[in-house]
């Protein structure tokens, strides 16, 4: 028996006039995967993250989340039924605490749980209790001494560990993370990578979009490759590091 993708593209296509940056890419993501999404600059993987997660609508194709179609819902809609995201460049409250910065990440949910407490026997979440939760999670990605810091006060690698906890306070079956380790050196992006790995086993799967090939090779069990919008090969790390299409396109033809 055959079980149903976490995530499932169709022929989704996304064109911006006569150019068409995502093109008739159909894939599937497993629950408890890491996958990475690699590609040349302009090869489409960040509108791809856009048209999952409901920032813009997909030209044609459907998506689908745990064998539900989440085509046509927006993107807070999306997050209630378990996608999270991060961006290129952090989006963080710098004058707000690292803790209250995490906290943030649960407004969804605070949204649902204020409806609830309208029904009859309906359970309200306390920002006590949320800031609880936020302190673990904070804890989690390695920013436990660093709560009541304000958050322009952070390394950018803080920043970026941060952006992360604030995600996954939203409780997400998915994350999708936009270049996460960018402008990183190799220091800074480690305690990253240890991250990521570490997030299937709490519920988490993950779809990276970077550009840092090592990085990618060492956290992704499977990698999709996009050229000009087109998914031009997908397999393991292994795989994908030796296929000439790949090294043409992308990693260069030494291999």
């Amino acid at each position: 028996m055959t079980s149903t993708p976490l995530l499932e593209l169709r022929g989704v296509s996304r064109s911006f006039g006569r150019v068409r940056a995502v093109a008739d890419v159909s894939t599937s993501i497993e629950e408890g995967e890491v996958r990475g999404l690699i590609g040349p600059n302009g090869a489409g993987k960040t509108t791809l993250i856009n048209v999952l997660t409901g920032f813009m609508p997909a030209s044609s194709g459907s998506v689908l989340l745990g064998g539900t179609g989440i085509d046509g819902r927006p993107a807070h809609a999306r997050v209630r039924a378990g996608l999270g995201r991060t961006f290129q460049t952090p989006q963080l409250s710098t004058a707000m605490s690292v803790l209250d910065n995490i906290v943030v990440g649960a407004h969804q949910r605070l949204g649902c749980a204020r409806f609830r407490s309208l029904l009859p026997g309906g359970r309200r979440t306390s920002l006590r209790a949320l800031r609880a939760e936020a302190a673990a999670v904070g804890g989690e990605v390695g920013l436990g001494d660093a709560l009541d810091t304000p958050a322009g006060a952070l390394s950018y690698g803080h920043m970026r560990l941060l952006e992360i906890a604030r995600a996954l306070m939203g409780r997400p079956r998915l994350l999708l993370l936009d270049e996460p380790i960018a402008g990183m050196n190799e220091a800074e992006s480690e305690p990253v990578g240890t991250l990521i790995r570490a997030l299937p086993a709490r519920g988490t799967s993950v779809l990276l979009v970077e550009h840092d090939m090592s990085f990618v090779m060492g956290v992704c069990e499977r990698i999709t490759v996009l050229d000009h919008g087109v998914l031009l090969a997908e397999g393991t790390p292994h795989e994908v590091r030796h296929d000439a299409r790949v090294q043409e396109a992308y990693l260069g033809s030494s291999g």
